[in-house]
């Protein structure tokens, strides 16, 4: 059995900004240039919710009991279905940025 990543990371896009839109490329960053990468990711469910509507609903939710099963295999300490959780999680986050 493969041993699960010890980090997982999610990014979600912004759709509508652009590098090469000088007059947007600052925007909703601090002074030193970081930008606020949780804003960002409600932001961007948030429009896709909107653009979606209820499938994209679907599709979050099942994401979020993805990686619900996820945090109880893991707390339960079974391997084998945390695995599987993961492999989950990541199919519905797949289906979530298509």
């Amino acid at each position: 059995m493969r041993k699960p990543a010890g980090i997982i990371s999610i990014a979600f896009g912004m759709p509508g900004r652009s590098a090469h839109d000088e007059d947007q490329f600052g925007e909703g960053r601090g002074d030193n240039g970081d930008g606020d990468i949780a804003t960002d990711a409600i932001c961007g469910i948030v429009q896709s919710i909107y653009r979606g509507g209820p499938s994209m609903v679907r599709d979050l939710r099942a994401f979020i009991n993805a990686l619900d099963s996820m945090c109880q295999s893991f707390m339960d300490k079974d391997r084998s279905a945390f695995e599987d959780a993961a492999s989950d999680a990541c199919k519905a986050l797949q289906d979530l940025i298509d």
